[in-house]
Parts: structure tokens; sequence; C-alpha cells
């Protein structure tokens, strides 16, 4: 499928931390996900999407008490209802509307119901334009009085250089010390291409004090959080261009309890971003802000353009390709040096194929290799020997809107963490069935021309723990019509597969 891609990028915030007397939680982040978003300019339309983070029981699921964020842009005057899977009251911070058709705004889910795993955004009628991503945090408040402790919005702020920061927002008072930090900065208008051309991206340089929740080059957004101290904050981030955009520049601070506790230590997802281009022989680079921890990292391509992946700490990349194929290929390195986890960046080449690819770039932690003594199940194929992946090899199954064995692996031990990519030959697939995988794009059950849209690219990824010894069979929800699906799989082993630890009560003194 074609469609048009846009940048994505995180811009740096100020913020003071040090040692609070007396305070004893942290706002810590469990897992969070970046998307591209969808532009008008493509054909898929929608009025619902589905967001899906991890399934009951698994690793980093939501845990009772967490605060889950939903945040990003949409179409002035068609606000999202946001609802889950545990129903959950979701509420939302202050938004602004930049004049020239988009409104940028935080939803958030406070004192969530634990293994709350969908969120669902359903607009009055479909839109073409939006982008929503989505993080977890505990150590927050249960609270609703007071949980926001002051934000801004800004709107029709166009840099004048490139020195940091060149992008400011509007002030605001912060009434606690401890609290989290949420910044955005959003290219104003309906999404379009920068990738390319003129206005591209040529850095993100994080907010002083600040981590990186993720960045995307496509259409040009990104955000930051962080650890406030008391007093008057200006919101910042920095975002190099040849010609500068006009950007909105979102922030809010939340406040910080007991609410929620730390993963557990089986292999796990920590944080993911995904990134749309189009292969016609380039090389783009993404800042992926791993964080501390991180085992490996991964990078899969639905739609067979990538063929090589780099890094700023040149770590040797590994991959696994499917023979002859449109599908994959998945890139990967176990036990990386990251020396910043906010400086550190992946380099994605790709040949000139013509293709329209939406990659899922992954941070990984507790893992320990590649599960070489996986095998394939149910007709897919081992890519090779000791490889740990195996792909469909033309025989998923399907019947009516169902496809099962896309593909099936057999792991060798509990607690392998499998991560899964793949092409249908005119999409989309609306969702993994349940149990079966958790769907790593974004997700509608009423797509039109969904084979035409950058939330899925009308492509499947995805990933699934082994919760025992045995077959890791993929299977999706197809939209009505949709045939002709295949994927690859690749499966890590788990270091640990030991009890969270209880949550900290010491003095916090780190974003982490």
């Amino acid at each position: 499928m074609k469609w048009i891609f846009q940048i994505h990028r995180l811009f740096p915030v100020f913020v003071f931390l040090g040692s609070v007397a007396g305070y004893a939680q942290t706002p810590t982040l469990l897992l969070a996900r970046g998307n591209t978003g969808i532009s008008s300019n493509e054909g898929g339309r929608a009025s619902n999407f589905e967001f899906y983070m991890e399934a009951s029981g698994w690793p980093r699921a939501v845990t009772a008490g967490e605060t889950v964020f939903l945040f990003g842009s949409w179409p002035t005057g068609n606000n999202p209802t946001i609802t889950d899977d545990k129903s959950n009251t979701w509420r939302s911070v202050t938004s602004c509307a930049d004049g020239n058709g988009m409104t940028h705004g935080f939803f958030y889910g406070l004192n969530a119901a634990a293994n709350t795993s969908v969120i669902t955004a359903t607009h009055g009628s479909a839109i073409g334009d939006q982008v929503l991503d989505w993080a977890h945090f505990y150590n927050m408040s249960a609270t609703v009085s007071g949980f926001v402790d002051g934000n801004s919005c800004k709107t029709g702020v166009t840099p004048v250089n490139n020195t940091a920061p060149n992008i400011s927002g509007t002030a605001y008072n912060i009434g606690t010390t401890g609290d989290l930090i949420l910044t955005c900065v959003y290219v104003e208008g309906p999404l379009g291409q920068i990738q390319v051309g003129p206005n591209a991206f040529t850095s993100i340089t994080w907010p002083a004090g600040f981590t990186g929740l993720g960045e995307d080059i496509f259409y040009g957004h990104a955000c930051a959080y962080g650890i406030s101290t008391s007093g008057s904050f200006t919101p910042t981030f920095t975002v190099a261009q040849g010609t500068h955009s006009s950007f909105a520049i979102m922030s809010a601070a939340f406040k910080a309890g007991s609410g929620g506790r730390a993963p557990g230590n089986n292999a796990s997802i920590s944080l993911a971003e995904v990134h749309a281009t189009a292969g016609v022989g380039q090389t783009d680079t993404i800042n992926l802000p791993c964080p501390a921890g991180t085992s490996a990292i991964v990078v899969a391509d639905d739609a067979a353009s990538l063929t090589g992946v780099s890094d700023s700490n040149s770590n040797a990349w590994s991959h696994v390709t499917v023979p002859g194929s449109n599908y994959g290929p998945i890139y990967y390195v176990n036990n990386p040096t990251i020396t910043n986890g906010n400086t550190f960046a992946v380099s994605m080449t790709f040949r000139n194929s013509g293709n329209a690819d939406l990659l899922g770039m992954y941070c990984l932690n507790n893992t320990a290799g590649i599960d070489a003594a996986a095998n394939a199940q149910n007709g897919s194929a081992l890519i090779s020997a000791g490889s740990g992946a195996v792909y469909s090899n033309g025989n998923s199954v399907q019947n009516g809107q169902v496809v099962i064995h896309a593909p099936s692996i057999g792991t060798s031990q509990i607690g392998d963490l499998v991560l899964s990519v793949g092409a249908i030959g005119a999409g989309p697939a609306e969702s993994c069935v349940a149990g079966q995988c958790v769907f790593d794009y974004v997700g509608s059950t009423n797509w039109t021309n969904g084979d035409q849209e950058s939330y899925a690219n009308g492509d499947i990824m995805s990933h699934q723990y082994a919760l025992s010894i045995g077959t890791v069979d993929f299977q999706y929800n197809l939209a009505s019509g949709v045939s002709g699906v295949n994927g690859v799989a690749l499966a890590f082993k788990t270091a640990s597969s030991q009890e969270p630890p209880a949550p900290p009560t010491g003095l916090q003194t780190t974003v982490r």
C-alpha cells in the first residue's frame, strides 16, 4: 500500500531534579508506545481506534492504581470519547486548538484497574487525521481532586533558529515537588509528510532533565517526561529543521502517589515506537530512548524494504530474513551498549522498493538472547537452524475473517517473548484474536480503505508471551474481504521468572 509520511520527535523540557525531603514515591514509567498517526492525504478513514497494551498476567500489564495516559492530536470539533476494556473513568486536561484544524490534548485513566489492556478512542464521524500515543506509570496518586497540578497548551510557536531550546510553551505553576510532567510538541495542522523536504527534522534534543517517550519524524511530533520541583515551570523542546514548522506545545503535571507497582522480572517490552517511511533507497535515523536495563533492541519491518540497521553506539546487529519474501525482516541486537538512552539513535537503511513500510522499534528488558531451540509448527518453516525464527511459508489458514498460523512457533522454555511482523495482500487486520497475541499497530473495527493508512499500513505486527513450553500461534481478526496473510516471528528467552519486587518506598532522586 501507499501512503504519505510525516515526522514525530521528542523535545526537551527543563526540570530540576533532586532529593525531596519527605517525598517517598517517584512516578516511574512501566510501558510506552509512540505511534505514527494517520493523515487525510491517505485513503484510510475510521471513527474508532483501538490501542493495545499488555494482556492480563503479562510482565508489564497495567497494575492496579497506575495512571494510563493517552495523548495527541485530532480534528477540531470531533473530539474523541475515551473508553477501555475495564470501564475506567477517563478525564481530560484542557486541550487547545491550533487554528489549522487540529486540537491537542491529554487524556488519563486515574487509579486504573489491573490488566487494563485495550483503549478505544471513538469519534462522532470518520476521520483521516489523528495521532495518539499511550504510556502508563506507577507511583501515581489515586485521588481525583488536585491530580492535575498545573498545565498549559500553546499554539503558533515557530522557531526562529535551531538553538536549544527553540520551542517554548506557556509557563504554569506546579504546586508540588515530585509530580510527573508530560510535555509534547506537534507540527500544527492536518498531518502531512515532513520526513523529506525543507521541513524535515534534522535533530531533536530532549529537554534538560527529561527522558524521551518517543518521536515520529514522519508527521512531526514528540513527547518526553520528567519529575517536577514546585514553582513556575516553562515547558520547552528543541526541534532542528531547515525551514521551521509551526508547533503546538502542551504540558501538564500530575500528582505522584503509591498507585501501581513495579513490573515483574520476566522478558518484556519496556518502550516501543512505530516508524513510517517509504523505501526509496534512504537511511532514516530515529531517537530511541531505551530505558535503563535494556537487554535487546528489535527493529521489525512489515514490507521487506529494510536492508540494514546501525546505531549511535556501533552495536553489532543481526537479522532474520524470510527467503524471497515481501514481508519482514527482523533486525535485533542482544546486550546492546547504550551509553546514554536520551542520545541513543537507530539508523535504518532501506532499498528502493517503492513500498510503504511501517516498522516497529522495541526496547526489551530481561531477555537472555534468542531461543535457538525454537521450532516451526503448523506448517510454518524455520528460517535456519538455531535462528529462533519461523515464517508462515504460505501456510497460514483463514476461516472467514480469522487467520491462524500466521506464523506458528514452538518455544523451548517458559517465558519466551515472541515478536512477529508480516504483510497482507490487501489489508487490514483489525486486531489479534484474544489470547493469541497483542496487536502492536493501531486497530479499528470500521476502517474504510484500511489498506491505505499509516496506523497499521494494512499489515500485521504483534507480540506474545509463552506462558508454557509449546506452540505460540499468531492469529488475527481481519476486515471483510481481506486475505493473503503471512508473518515472521522471532523468540527471545527470558532471563528470569522471579516475582516482581515490592513497590519502592525509599527516596527517589532520578527520572527513570
